[in-house]
This record gives C-alpha cells, sequence and structure tokens, in this order.
C-alpha cells in the first residue's frame, strides 16, 4: 500500500535534467474553440453549446467516452440541442438533475464507487470545466478532481509528491509523479505540463501514463495562474513566471 507523498524529504528530486516540454495549453483559451462541424463562422455566432468541446481530452484519462456522451444526450433531450445557459451552463444554477456539474458528479461517485479513481478524476474534471476564476462549486469540484488523482496514483503504484512553490510570495501545488519503476535515489529526467484558461493540467495524464511512465521520464504537472492548483495566483500573471518559479523549486528540492 503506498502512503500519501508530501514530505519534502522524501523522495528528493535529482533529475538528469528538467525537460521543457510544456504540452499543456497555455495559450489564448480561445484559440481552443474549435468548430468541430467544419465551419470556421465566428465564435460568437456559434449557437452550439461549449461545454462538449474538451470529450475527447477527457475521455482519455476516463477511457471511456460513453458515460460524457450520455450526458450531454440527456442534456440536449431535456433543453434542446443549443442546451441554454440559463438552466445548464450556469455555475450557480440549482445543482439537481439537468445541471452540468451535478451530472458528471454523478458518474463520478459511480466510479468511485467502483474502485475507478482514474475514471473519477475524469468526472470530475469535467464537472468542474470550466473552472473560471472565483467560481467556487467549480474550485470544489476540482479539488475533488485532485484528491481522485491522489488515490489512483496510489492505486496504480506512481510514487509522487505535492511541490508548494513559492511565486513572488504566493504558494502553488506542483504534482511531482515518478515512473512506476522509479526507485529512491534514481536520476530522472521529467516533463513539465501544464494546462491553459481552457483546460487544466489533469487532461492529459493518461498520454503520460501511455508513452512517458514507459520512458522511465516523471511527470511535473501544474495549472496556470488562476486556475486550478495555481489559482491563488492573479489570471493576468505572466506564465514564463510561473514556470520558471517551479523549475526553480524543483532544483531546490
Amino acid at each position: 500500500h503506498m502512503k500519501r507523498r508530501r514530505d519534502d524529504k522524501i523522495f528528493p528530486i535529482r533529475f538528469a535534467g528538467i525537460l521543457l516540454l510544456v504540452v499543456g495549453l497555455i495559450t489564448m483559451g480561445g484559440c481552443f474553440m474549435m468548430d468541430l462541424d467544419g465551419d470556421d463562422g465566428d465564435e460568437d455566432d456559434d449557437p452550439r453549446w461549449f461545454r462538449d468541446l474538451r470529450i475527447d481530452a477527457w475521455s482519455h484519462i476516463i477511457r471511456d467516452e460513453s458515460g460524457l456522451l450520455s450526458v450531454k444526450q440527456k442534456l440536449e433531450t431535456m433543453y434542446g440541442s443549443q442546451a441554454p445557459k440559463i438552466k445548464v451552463d450556469q455555475a450557480n444554477s440549482e445543482f439537481s438533475e439537468g445541471n452540468w456539474h451535478y451530472e458528471f458528479v454523478q458518474l463520478a461517485e459511480q466510479s468511485l464507487a467502483n474502485n475507478d479513481y482514474l475514471a473519477a478524476t475524469g468526472y470530475y474534471t469535467a464537472a468542474a470545466y470550466p473552472e473560471m476564476y472565483q467560481d467556487t462549486r467549480a474550485h470544489e469540484l476540482y479539488d475533488l478532481a485532485l484528491s481522485t488523482f491522489e488515490q489512483a496514483l496510489q492505486k496504480h503504484q506512481y510514487p509522487y509528491k505535492i511541490v508548494t512553490v513559492n511565486v513572488d510570495g504566493v504558494n502553488i501545488n506542483a504534482y511531482l509523479v515518478y515512473p512506476q519503476s522509479y526507485i529512491d535515489g534514481d536520476v530522472v529526467p521529467a516533463i513539465l505540463e501544464t494546462g491553459g484558461i481552457d483546460g487544466l493540467m489533469l487532461f492529459q495524464f493518461a498520454d503520460y501514463m501511455l508513452h512517458w511512465n514507459e520512458a522511465n521520464i516523471a511527470w511535473v504537472g501544474f495549472d496556470i495562474a488562476g486556475l486550478g492548483t495555481s489559482r491563488n495566483l492573479s489570471l493576468t500573471y505572466e506564465v514564463e513566471k510561473v514556470h520558471v518559479a517551479v523549475i526553480k523549486a524543483l532544483k531546490a528540492d
């Protein structure tokens, strides 16, 4: 049984190098509002509901898109294909059947009952989307996603620790996940992965499991300023400064 690792003295980081592969979405979120129907019209004129644009990304960590599609179909049946924002989209709408947050929390809880912590992580992340600044409910749901993520790491035997990073006097958290083959004292490289305005760092962990883990490479994940693990920073904080602070903290460990 693996214990949760928060003590900075556990697993001293002695990386051979930090591979700055920032494969997260660190550019403007609007760039990722893709037109899935093939039209090139202005986003402001697009009548489609924006929340379903990330289904493919969430399905990677859930490993099944059927639950995601079933919720989408249910909401479209209840409210029509354009899913009115007043009923479903607003974070302060009633937390009950037909609400985006509520529907995905049900799937997350079902996954937890089946000890499928990766799926629960994905569903909680979907429920929190988009984790907007000062959106209390979304913050709470993303915190649940992080908690189940830690349970998934323990179940699948990924050694990990949570690194506290000081950014100009403000603390944020970064997850350092070692490959399953890691032995205490090993020297391993790491990839650095962040989320973006339209995405959170948990989206891509499934890709790490499929590719980087087998290459004996560690994973460092955190969110951009104003969101997720970095929500204590303002949204306008420079992305590059956060990256530099994380690398500095890793080197100092």
